[in-house]
């Protein structure tokens, strides 16, 4: 994800991520989601 972006601003690029997955059959448990986002996110939001 990017540092210039707000918190909502990657929030909603990783959610339209997530969808294009389900789309294609690719299932991600909520629990993972939750894991990659927080792994994913820009030190500045530590």
């Amino acid at each position: 994800m990017h540092e210039g972006k707000s918190i909502d601003e990657n929030i909603d690029e990783f959610t339209k991520l997530v969808l294009d997955l389900e789309s294609l059959g690719v299932k991600i448990e909520d629990e993972d989601q939750a894991v990659i986002l927080l792994n994913s996110l820009p030190k500045v939001f530590d």
